[in-house]
C-alpha cells in the first residue's frame, strides 16, 4: 500500500492514470492498494509517495536503507519526496 500526496485539483487526474490496484481517495491525495509501483512512478501528479509499512514486522532503519538504496528516487517525478509513512502516523491524511 502506498499513499500519493497530490495537489485536491489532481486527485480524479491521477487517480484515472492508476490502471491496477484500488484506489480509495483522501483529503490530501490517493491511498492505493495493490498498484503496480513502476506504473505509479510514470505518474507525474503526485508530490509524495508515502510507503505504508508495519514497522512491528521490520525494523525502520533497514527499510529507510534499502529505500535510500533502491532507483525509486531516481524514478520519480521531478520534485516528488519518498518516505516511510507509519501506519499509525497515516490518520494525518485520511
Amino acid at each position: 500500500d502506498v499513499v500519493l500526496i497530490t495537489h485536491r485539483d489532481y486527485r480524479e487526474v491521477t487517480a484515472n492514470k492508476i490502471a491496477t490496484g484500488h484506489v480509495v481517495f483522501l483529503r490530501g491525495g490517493l491511498k492505493v492498494l495493490g498498484a503496480d509501483l513502476e506504473e505509479l512512478l510514470s505518474i507525474r501528479t503526485f508530490q509524495e509517495l508515502l510507503f505504508c509499512i508495519d514497522t512491528e514486522e521490520l525494523k525502520r532503519d533497514t527499510i529507510a536503507e534499502q529505500l535510500t538504496n533502491s532507483n525509486l528516487k531516481r524514478d520519480c517525478p521531478p520534485k516528488a519526496r519518498l518516505q516511510l509513512c507509519l501506519t499509525a502516523n497515516l490518520k494525518f491524511y485520511l
